[in-house]
C-alpha cells in the first residue's frame, strides 16, 4: 500500500511540474544590450546574469556571451528589464535569455529547466527533475535565444533550479534560480 500512495505523489508531482509552459524564440545580440563590452563586462552582468566562463575553462566552439535571467522583459527587443535569479512562487513568467556565438545556420539551441531540489505545495520533495525543455533554431553564427517559463496551476515550487542552455546536445552553460515563498 505504501508503494501504490507513494507512486500516486510521484505521478502528482510530475505532472504538476510539467504544466509548466515554456516558449523560446531567437533574436540577434547586436539589436539589443546583449553585446559584450570593452572591458568584457555585459550591460546586465550585476543581477541576474552570469559572464561567459574564461576561454581556459572552457572547450567548446560555441561561446556563451550573455546568460541572465529575470521576470520582466520588453515584449519589443526582447531584452531583460529586471534582471534576478531569485523570484517567488507568484512569479507569473521567468524570462531566460542566452546569447550565444560560433554557431551555424541550423544548430539545434535548447533551453532546459530542471528542478534541482524543490516542495511542492503538498510538501513533497522532488529532486533532479526536468521542468520543461525546447528547442530552437540558430538563424546564423551570433544568436540570443530567448526562453520563457511559466509555472505551474498553483504557482512555482520552492527551492532551486537551474535553465540549461546547449548546442547540438551540448551543453554550453548554465544558470542557477531560486524560487521563494511568496509574501
Amino acid at each position: 500500500m505504501r508503494i501504490v500512495v507513494t507512486l500516486i505523489v510521484i505521478i502528482a508531482v510530475v505532472f504538476a511540474l510539467s504544466s509548466c509552459s515554456f516558449k523560446a524564440q531567437l533574436g540577434n545580440p547586436s539589436d539589443s544590450k546583449t553585446s559584450t563590452s570593452e572591458a568584457g563586462k555585459s550591460p546586465a552582468a550585476d543581477k541576474g546574469a552570469t559572464e561567459a566562463k574564461p576561454e581556459a575553462e572552457k572547450s567548446s566552439k560555441y561561446k556563451v556571451k550573455l546568460l541572465e535571467a529575470g521576470d520582466k522583459r520588453d515584449e519589443t527587443s526582447r531584452e531583460i528589464t529586471s534582471n534576478t535569479t531569485t523570484f517567488t512562487t507568484a512569479t507569473k513568467e521567468i524570462f531566460v535569455n542566452a546569447g550565444i556565438t560560433g554557431l551555424a545556420k541550423g544548430d539545434k539551441i535548447t533551453g532546459t529547466m530542471m528542478a534541482v531540489e524543490v516542495v511542492t505545495a503538498s510538501g513533497v520533495k522532488v529532486r533532479d527533475a526536468k521542468v520543461a525543455s525546447a528547442d530552437v533554431e540558430a538563424p546564423g553564427e551570433e544568436s540570443t535565444a530567448n526562453f520563457n517559463f511559466s509555472p505551474p496551476d498553483k504557482g512555482w515550487p520552492t527551492g532551486s533550479y537551474t535553465v540549461d542552455v546547449s548546442v547540438n546536445g551540448e551543453k554550453v552553460d548554465s544558470i542557477e534560480l531560486t524560487i521563494t515563498k511568496a509574501e
